[in-house]
């Protein structure tokens, strides 16, 4: 037991004897909380669906009227292909460390090929060919239209369909190349 409570006096002062330490222990927490209790939700508003009726009778054209009207459905495609694409490296990694990093340069590319820190237009001929494959760059671009010009979802179909097509991309190969391992 001694050699316990030594262990822990000996990383306490270990701990404050780092500033950054210190930082990352008592600004982080404080940070997360103030983020999630007032910044991020996880309510699912503004979906929509797509149904097919092929009765066309009262009650299903009051079920879908009833679903069209509701603000909690637009699928976020970003999601779908950002696991898609995580899917993909996951099928190409040898193990966990190798993925973090694979998945860490992807995403640092998408970042700065999205048109988050410069706009898209400015970029090289050959950057906005490769931003065009980043999902990333049509989510920053609704994003935008969302909160600067209140967008609805008719404004930013452009948008959605290239999301839609890269879902697809991305999920088909992660499909075609996952490999059962024993």
């Amino acid at each position: 037991m001694r050699q316990f409570i030594s262990f822990i006096k000996k990383e306490f002062l270990c701990i404050f004897r780092d500033t950054w330490t210190m930082i990352i222990l008592l600004v982080l927490p404080v940070m997360m909380l103030i983020l999630f209790g007032f910044g991020i939700s996880t309510e699912i508003k503004n979906t929509r669906v797509a149904v097919y009726d092929p009765s066309r009778d009262v009650a299903t054209q009051q079920i879908v009227n009833n679903l069209s009207s509701s603000e909690y459905f637009i699928i976020d495609r970003y999601l779908s292909d950002i696991s898609g694409f995580g899917l993909i490296v996951s099928n190409y990694a040898n193990n966990i460390q190798q993925a973090i990093f694979i998945m860490f340069f992807f995403i640092m590319t998408m970042i700065f090929l999205s048109g988050l820190f410069t706009p898209f237009q400015n970029m090289p001929q050959w950057a906005q060919i490769m931003g065009n494959a980043s999902p990333l760059k049509f989510f920053i671009q609704s994003l935008r239209m969302i909160y600067l010009k209140g967008a609805t979802f008719t404004d930013m179909q452009h948008l959605f369909y290239p999301l839609c097509a890269l879902a697809v991309f991305f999920n088909g190969w992660a499909v075609l190349s996952y490999r059962k391992k024993s």
